[in-house]
């Protein structure tokens, strides 16, 4: 068994490994969970308003458990770094919009995808005091982006993703992998010129 400092170690070479930063590979099993969690800011930049829609966990895909054994294996470390979010519009009850639907780790995608964006910045923090460690990527939509073709786009769902949307075939299972790491729906926000919000997903170990 090891002990709890080492896998705070293991934990933090796990992180890096998330973000493309240098770590060792990890061949201990070991019982560490990773967890997720989303913010989103919205900002009218008419009125100076800043309100936070969306600060809550998420759903960690059984997909990207699968991608973390072999990205830490060294086994097409490129292709399963996360780079990039995905949005949609199939995360809220139909009948009560404000109301968002339960996500599974079972999902391959979002439900209606329409808009894809890199990664802008990642941070890096380790908690050595209560043995956290963890990674924040952000993106912003700025006012001229996802507006939709007439002036305003509904969102309800999120995705943190590694591979392209081409569902690709992992070589050790046989199962169809689509890169989706992580997942969040929340109630209908609407995007106009008029907002930008800023995505801050943090996975932590």
């Amino acid at each position: 068994m090891i002990n709890e400092k080492e896998k705070g170690l293991l934990r933090s070479l796990l992180v890096k490994y998330l973000g493309n930063k240098k770590g060792h590979i990890m061949k201990d099993k070991l019982d560490i969970p990773v967890e997720g969690f989303l913010s989103i800011k919205v900002k009218n930049h008419e009125t100076g308003e800043e309100y936070y829609h969306v600060k809550d966990h998420n759903t960690i895909t059984n997909i990207y458990k699968r991608n973390l054994v072999r990205l830490v294996g060294g086994d097409n470390v490129s292709d399963r770094l996360i780079t990039k979010m995905k949005f949609g519009s199939g995360g809220h009850d139909p009948l009560n919009p404000g109301n968002a639907t339960p996500t599974v780790a079972e999902t391959n995608s979002l439900n209606a995808p329409f808009l894809t964006k890199n990664i802008s910045t990642k941070t890096f923090d380790d908690d050595t005091i209560n043995n956290i460690t963890s990674v924040t990527f952000e993106v912003t939509l700025t006012t001229a982006e996802g507006n939709g073709t007439g002036g305003s786009q509904i969102y309800s769902e999120a995705g943190l993703f590694t591979y392209d949307e081409t569902p690709l075939t992992d070589p050790v299972s046989g199962l169809a992998n689509t890169g989706i790491c992580a997942v969040k729906h929340f109630g209908v926000l609407t995007k106009t010129s008029a907002l930008s919000f800023t995505f801050q997903w943090k996975l932590i170990l």
